[in-house]
């Protein structure tokens, strides 16, 4: 922003400085709704600073006034995308059980990016050393995390996720995991996670802690 050309009284001064301060408080809390409504307040307060010059600046007031219809048009679009929304069984069960730290709204738009597939015993969800095309997160079923001699190492069940270490390290595979019983799984292919997170990059760090919990979960067991 472009401080205002004169100083006349100290109480200016202070608008100023209080427009600033709200601006940096913006940027240092956590959740979205907060950050715009720090963002409109400082362009209010700044406004009302501007205003109290002898030489207004229209430049910065109408650009202000762009800066509040934004964030009121985002808030806005916060509020519908959390309004009442329903879940299906499988979605709800996953939701409490793995994505609470998402808000409704955005575990609905995520979770149906993929795909719901029953899979039966014996299939392969990923193999040791070859690309994987996505991430699967078991609804029902178990899965063995084979040795490279087939000999299951470990056991995955409801809501544990499968070829996620992959996605983040895009690495190969270090292990096979087969279903041993069947089941029902949601899939998401890389391709349409990675478009999905650059366009909702706040979204990708929630998905990042849902993996480490579910890597910790995975470690106690």
């Amino acid at each position: 922003m472009t401080a205002p050309s004169q100083n006349p009284a100290s109480m200016l001064e202070l608008l100023t400085h209080l427009s600033c301060a709200l601006s940096m408080s913006a940027f240092l809390v956590r959740g979205m709704l907060w950050l715009r409504a720090l963002a409109i307040l400082s362009s209010v307060v700044w406004i009302g600073a501007m205003i109290g010059t002898d030489s207004i600046i229209v430049a910065s007031i109408f650009w202000n006034l762009v800066f509040i219809a934004v964030n009121l048009w985002q808030i806005a679009s916060l509020f519908y995308e959390n309004r009442a929304i329903s879940f299906n069984d499988e979605e709800r069960n996953l939701y409490e059980s793995l994505f609470q730290n998402l808000k409704p709204g955005e575990f609905l738009k995520f979770v149906r990016l993929g795909q719901w597939h029953d899979v039966a015993a014996g299939t392969e969800l990923i193999h040791e050393g070859r690309p994987s095309d996505g991430i699967w997160v078991l609804s029902h079923g178990e899965a063995d995390v084979l040795e490279r001699d087939s000999s299951p190492k470990a056991t995955l069940g409801a809501n544990d996720l499968v070829g996620e270490m992959s996605f983040l390290t895009q690495q190969l595979p270090s292990a096979t995991v087969r279903m041993r019983t069947d089941g029902r799984a949601l899939f998401w292919q890389k391709d349409k996670l990675d478009s999905f997170f650059r366009l909702h990059p706040t979204m990708k760090i929630g998905y990042q802690a849902v993996i480490s919990a579910n890597l910790a979960g995975k470690l106690r067991r």
